[in-house]
């Protein structure tokens, strides 16, 4: 997806954990298309950023629902657990080519 039409770009300048419970109230995503478009109807999202080595953001990981919801803290580091094994095989299969 283009950088500037996802949600993510938050993420990946910040390196934070970034969680809307409903983008449509949220005024830096209520008008995305994203949000909007019917078929899409991105309502809820959760986004940790993969980090490198140096800890700059090269990626994230994205949870999407079409309904608004709440996660709980032990959710958040359930992502930022995944967020790790992830950028762990990233660093593996570079190693590896």
């Amino acid at each position: 997806m283009p950088r500037d039409t996802g949600l993510c770009p938050i993420c990946i300048e910040s390196g934070e954990v970034l969680i809307i419970p409903d983008t449509l109230v949220d005024e830096r995503f209520a008008t995305n298309p994203l949000v909007t478009y019917a078929e899409l109807s991105m309502r809820f999202y959760a986004v940790v950023p993969l980090l490198a080595a140096g800890g700059e953001a090269i990626m994230t990981l994205c949870i999407v629902d079409r309904v608004p919801r709440q996660i709980s803290s032990k959710q958040v580091e359930a992502l930022q657990t995944l967020s790790c094994m992830v950028v762990r095989q990233l660093e593996i299969w570079r190693n590896l080519v």
